[in-house]
């Protein structure tokens, strides 16, 4: 969206890495060399916060690993400075990405915000029954509130079928 602004009108940013300089080395490296220009600063939305055009939501769990809670302050930071409109939503108890028990709720959020910012209409309005946790309602893995998969089941069909295999 900062990139491109005359494109995209309407985003939702999920445990966003803000610029190249706060996430882990290796990654970026790995595959554009070690920055000895100004790359890092030119790709940073940091940078680019004032070329924001359209809506955005934010979004950024507490328990981050991944990418600090931090970075995306940074962005909401520069945002600000550049008087861009802008919504965050920061989720308690979320790892990285649209994790944990509020995992649904988020993927609710991220639907109504674009049919509310691309349609230009309201959301549908649904019962608190259908935002609760998957794993509680199904008997899944309340570790992850995530239903649990049948992926053990496949591999081990896979393995007996795999020619050469006892």
């Amino acid at each position: 969206m900062l990139a491109f602004p005359d494109f995209y009108t309407v985003g939702v940013s999920t445990s966003v890495i803000t610029t190249r300089d706060w996430t882990r080395r290796g990654w970026n490296e790995l595959y554009q060399g070690y920055p000895v220009q100004d790359d890092y600063v030119a790709q940073s939305n940091v940078t680019m916060a004032g070329r924001l055009k359209g809506r955005l939501l934010v979004e950024h769990g507490d328990l981050d690993g991944n990418v600090h809670p931090a970075a995306t302050m940074r962005l909401v930071d520069a945002l600000m400075k550049a008087h861009r409109g802008f919504d965050m939503l920061l989720v308690p108890n979320m790892f990285h990405g649209e994790s944990g028990e509020h995992d649904r709720y988020l993927v609710r959020r991220r639907w109504d915000y674009f049919v509310e910012h691309l349609r230009g209409v309201a959301p549908p309005r649904t019962s608190r029954s259908s935002w609760t946790r998957r794993g509680a309602r199904s008997g899944g893995d309340s570790s992850s509130g995530r239903a649990r998969s049948r992926a053990p089941r496949q591999t081990e069909r896979r393995r007996a079928s795999a020619p050469g295999s006892p």
